[in-house]
């Protein structure tokens, strides 16, 4: 096997290699790196085939000799032969001339062979390496049959290597042993991004932290706003105020028009046929009626008087969330009878249908501690007390009702366009309509006391919600 000798360049030390192997990656048996193998490199060794032999130059004939060179004589060729006189001073004898030995002729045979430069071993003498795993071996040892032995060993002969190729009948393929492909450092292969942080669990965590930032400040302005004052009212006047029967001061705020109509919170709001909370109240609207409701009247027979033209009435589901008092959520007080001319408070019960106020119901309301002979005379409307002393106790429910004035002609014209005589005049109101109630609501904090309170809500609903006729009642 032909070889070529040359210095690795990470050592400098000689290294031989095969001809096939010549332009290709080797790793040095020394400091074990890959170098590359020179494409042509002459071989430091003689050559095996004798070089040919140059012919000899053609002998230029006598008279072309002289032709060039005039100048020599015949006599003065160093290589002639005879008796030639000299100048030497001694009259010596001529020498003899040199006479050169003929030329054998050069054949393969004739030409030694020098000695071939024996070759470093592939393999030392095992030592202690801190490469004693194979698995580590095999990733600096991948080509080390890049170098053949030169006594026809194998590497599988010399080193027990179990990350080689083999083929599948358990032999060694020769055409693999010493050209196993290293195997991938896991550093080399490449890299799955994981999608799940970028797209699932970043828009989450934004999500997250979004809603509690908004849940944080609509909490802190719901907390500073101030409340409304139709949401907590002191329980001080009618006929039952607060959570036990008490005496009635008989005191009236003075509420007027502008300040009874201003705009109700959003949060006290409730359409027809829903439920509301409201402190330790829950409220139901749950019908309209029309018709001509009657009242009773103090001291008079025990038979309603009918009105004279058409009311609305509103009715209403009312339960006592409270656990361990009762209370009159309904007063006589709430949606007395009114009108601009009285001189008295405005009344926070009230209708509004468009542009259009109409405030309290029919029943004339005077305090229990009047002076009867004034002649005040107190009203309550049929289905209901003129006084409820009893109240409503934790976790009862009762039913009840408000109603428009029926003695009030403008409010049966507006409503459903009928005249005194209760004749079509014009079409009935359309559009939106709000009927505000005052309830009381329970005990609430107050500057750390327990006190009673009332609340106006609004009971939503269209003129599509209003009766088309009127209930006929028992005579």
């Amino acid at each position: 096997m032909q070889t070529v000798n040359f210095r690795c360049g990470h050592c400098n030390n000689l290294m031989a290699v095969g001809t096939e192997y010549l332009g290709q990656q080797v790793r040095c048996p020394t400091c074990l790196n890959v170098v590359v193998a020179p494409a042509n490199v002459p071989s430091q060794a003689p050559v095996l085939a004798p070089e040919p032999v140059p012919a000899p130059a053609p002998t230029l004939a006598q008279p072309e000799l002289e032709n060039l060179f005039p100048q020599i004589a015949e006599n003065e060729d160093i290589f002639s032969s005879g008796t030639q006189a000299t100048d030497s001073l001694f009259d010596e004898p001529a020498h003899q001339l040199v006479e050169l030995p003929a030329s054998p002729l050069v054949t393969p045979e004739s030409v030694p062979h020098p000695e071939p430069i024996p070759e470093p071993p592939l393999f030392l003498e095992p030592t202690p390496t801190p490469f004693q795993d194979q698995a580590a071996t095999a990733s600096f040892l991948p080509a080390l049959e890049e170098f053949p032995p030169s006594d026809g060993t194998t590497l599988s002969d010399a080193v027990s290597a179990p990350w080689m190729s083999s083929s599948e009948n358990g032999q060694t393929d020769s055409t693999q042993v010493g050209f196993a492909e290293p195997k991938k450092s896991r550093e080399a292969r490449p890299t799955k991004i994981n999608w799940f942080i970028p797209l699932v669990f970043m828009p989450l965590l934004l999500y997250a932290v979004l809603a509690t930032v908004a849940a944080a400040f609509l909490y802190l302005r719901l907390a500073s706003a101030p409340p409304s004052i139709f949401d907590q009212m002191p329980d001080t006047q009618g006929d039952t105020p607060g959570t036990r029967p008490s005496k009635s001061t008989g005191q009236i705020f003075t509420i007027d028009q502008k300040m009874a109509t201003r705009p109700l919170p959003e949060h006290l709001k409730v359409p027809l046929g829903s439920t509301l909370v409201v402190g330790d109240i829950e409220v139901t609207p749950t019908k309209l009626e029309r018709g001509h409701f009657g009242i009773f009247t103090e001291g008079s027979a025990d038979k309603p008087e009918p009105s004279p033209n058409e009311s609305l009435k509103l009715h209403l589901t009312i339960k006592n969330r409270a656990k361990d008092y009762a209370f009159t959520p309904l007063d006589n007080f709430f949606d007395r009878k009114w009108s601009p001319s009285d001189g008295r408070a405005t009344p926070l019960t009230l209708l509004q249908a468009g542009s259009t106020t109409f405030f309290g119901g029919p029943a004339n309301w005077y305090s229990l501690s009047r002076d009867k002979k004034k002649g005040q005379k107190r009203d309550w409307l049929e289905g209901r007390k003129d006084v409820d002393h009893e109240g409503l106790g934790p976790g009862d429910t009762v039913e009840t009702f408000v109603c428009t004035d029926g003695w009030n002609p403008a409010i049966q014209a507006h409503l459903f366009g009928l005249d005194s005589d209760g004749e079509q005049k014009h079409k009935p109101y359309a559009g939106n309509l709000l009927w505000r109630v005052q309830l009381r609501r329970g005990l609430i904090d107050y500057k750390g006391k327990k006190l009673p309170a009332t609340a106006v809500i609004g009971v939503e609903f269209t003129s599509a919600d209003l009766p088309t006729k009127a209930i006929q009642q028992d005579s």
